[in-house]
């Protein structure tokens, strides 16, 4: 255990599975590698960190410093030092000078906040002119409409009881973002808000596959091969730059 190990309890938190989050960001380093070289980042934002445990694992996969901004940030996982700064902030309002990150990773945040459209712009506004942004959400077209991170543990029965609940708000059309549903966005959701601000959106679901989950890397291509990911894949991930 390190010392920010120990600042914010990432050690003790047992909802969390530690070592599927660090597989997970190396998955996302890897990933990155095979687009533009991560040894050029020089910098991270963690949009949307949560109670920090995505930033203390992207600082130890990287090894450079990070920034985690999330509104619900508690006071006691506050960081502040050379490496890890975590600071409680609203994602619409940034509180970093234009151009200021290379490297931005922001997953599972977009569907919980209020205006997407404004956080896009924002995030476009701190990032450089060569930066990349790794962006990730549920799939709003996925048929389980209830779908969990796997570093979470969750039981089968919470699972069951929260897709008869989303499946309700399909049926009845609240199985919304602005209703409270966290539903996520299709990729045809995604690209139309994206693109008024990033030129360079890259679909990169049957990669997280790949290197995620390689036991299901045949699975993912005979789905891309009959083009029906769109309802099968859980969520839509891109890679992004300006």
């Amino acid at each position: 255990m390190n010392k920010y190990d120990k600042i914010i309890g990432y050690a003790k938190n047992k909802t969390t599975n530690q070592e599927i989050l660090l597989s997970k960001i190396i998955s996302v380093k890897e990933i990155v590698d095979l687009y533009v070289s991560t040894k050029l980042f020089r910098s991270i934002l963690i949009a949307g960190c949560g109670d920090g445990h995505e930033a203390v694992a992207v600082h130890k996969v990287f090894s450079i410093p990070v920034v985690g901004i999330d509104i619900n940030l508690p006071k006691s996982n506050i960081i502040d030092n050379n490496e890890i700064y975590l600071l409680k902030g609203d994602l619409k309002k940034i509180p970093f000078k234009e151009k200021h990150f290379s490297f931005i990773y922001c997953y599972h945040v977009l569907e919980h906040v209020d205006d997407p459209g404004k956080v896009l712009k924002e995030l476009k506004r701190v990032l450089s002119d060569n930066g990349t942004m790794f962006i990730g959400f549920p799939n709003r077209n996925r048929l389980l409409p209830s779908y969990f991170s796997s570093h979470h543990e969750i039981k089968i029965l919470n699972i069951l009881q929260f897709n008869i609940r989303d499946y309700w708000r399909k049926i009845t059309g609240t199985f919304k973002n602005e209703l409270g549903a966290h539903a996520g966005f299709s990729s045809k959701e995604f690209i139309k808000l994206a693109y008024p601000h990033f030129q360079t959106i890259i679909p990169i679901r049957s990669k997280w596959i790949e290197y995620q989950y390689p036991k299901f890397s045949k699975i993912s291509y005979l789905v891309d091969k009959l083009k029906i990911g769109d309802c099968l894949y859980p969520s839509n991930i891109f890679l992004i730059k300006k």
